[in-house]
């Protein structure tokens, strides 16, 4: 599996691989399965057959691919013992790249690539540790954190790790309360295109309805789907792996900006584009309009600083699969207030029953949960 796995410091992979083949096609040995050699008897080239068609040894007999004399294989200039020395002398050759070349790629890439990604463990973020306090039985969530960054800068959080484990820990204790843990996968460095880290991730497809209508209705109407190079950039970072379409993905870019009808103009909305801090990408807007793998995607744009609450909120679109909303306060494209998870604002409750809108039954439904 040598081609298009990734690179280290300019040089190729694929070149390495590439590299070695040609230096076994070279000595003409393969050094790990040594081939009978044989020395022919010929009129006037060599490599042709005896008159009865069968290979010469040293000792001038007739012999077959399993029957050389002990006078061929004992004589120190058969061709069989300059073959094995010729032998050895490649497959100490072979070893020796493989000694210098290898360990230099794993040094580089400690945890592979895949395409134009190249992933490395944040290794200052011991998800076991994090971990260490889910309970067996519990529902849980399955959640793993990509760093988009490019060669020439690091994200933020590799020189602040503390940072990125606090936000994690405070998400964690807010889904605490309702029943619900959260499990950290792993955190990766990805450093990948540059063009992928700043991305328009929807576009409008259909039309604006009346605000008066239910806020689902409009999101609806409205048609999200992904641009083309956010799925791109969505399906490019994201790993392939049996659990895709059950695991949230928390992707730090640089800039995600969001398509949306702006109604500041009352009966005349127009679409526009604002950069977000973090943005999810739930069903009700959605719908299945997003491939199934990538459906768990959330982007964050901070760099620095903790953001618990934020990652509790974005989590809490794709979970709980509802818009702003709390208790009184009807769903809406942006509102502000008090209490609600959901809200913009301090608020950390998912509230249940009739009251609370059933966010607290909604999240124990959904797909993402499963029990240990």
């Amino acid at each position: 599996r040598c081609g298009g796995i990734g690179r280290h410091r300019g040089l190729k992979i694929p070149f390495i691989c590439s590299t070695l083949f040609n230096i076994v096609l070279f000595f003409r040995v393969n050094p790990f399965h040594p081939l009978p050699a044989f020395r022919y008897q010929s009129g006037t080239k060599s490599g042709t057959t005896g008159g009865g068609g069968w290979p010469i040894d040293s000792c001038g007999q007739n012999v077959d691919a399993l029957t050389r004399t002990d006078c061929f294989r004992n004589s120190p200039n058969s061709i069989d013992t300059i073959a094995v020395r010729h032998r050895v002398a490649g497959m100490k050759l072979f070893l020796l790249i493989l000694a210098v070349v290898l360990p230099a790629v794993a040094e580089d890439d400690s945890t592979g690539s895949l395409g134009t990604v190249v992933y490395r463990n944040l290794k200052s973020i011991r998800p076991a540790m994090i971990n260490g306090d889910l309970k067996v039985g519990v529902p849980t969530v399955n959640v793993a954190i990509y760093l988009g960054e490019t060669d020439g800068k690091l994200h933020g959080y590799v020189a602040a790790p503390e940072d990125l484990t606090a936000s994690f820990k405070r998400a964690k204790e807010i889904f605490a309360k309702a029943g619900v843990q959260l499990k950290l996968l792993w955190v990766k460095r990805a450093i990948d295109s540059p063009s992928w880290l700043s991305v328009q991730a929807n576009q409008v497809t259909g039309i604006a309805v009346p605000q008066e209508i239910n806020a689902y209705v409009g999101y609806r109407s409205a048609g999200w789907k992904l641009t083309p190079e956010a799925k791109t950039a969505f399906e490019g970072i994201i790993e392939r792996h049996d659990g895709n379409d059950r695991t949230i993905y928390l992707v730090y870019l640089k800039q995600v900006k969001m398509a949306y009808f702006d109604r500041t103009v009352k009966d005349r909305p127009q679409i526009k584009s604002i950069p977000t801090g973090g943005l999810s990408l739930p069903a009700y807007v959605f719908e299945a309009r997003i491939p199934r793998r990538i459906r768990g995607v959330i982007t964050l744009c901070r760099q620095s600083g903790r953001g618990g609450r934020t990652i509790a909120h974005e989590l809490g679109h794709t979970l709980i699969n509802v818009s702003h909303e709390h208790r009184k306060i009807s769903p809406q494209f942006e509102v502000r207030g008090e209490g609600g998870l959901m809200i913009y604002g301090r608020g950390i409750e998912i509230s249940s029953g009739e009251a609370g809108r059933w966010h607290k039954e909604r999240l124990h439904l959904s797909p993402f949960i499963y029990r240990t």
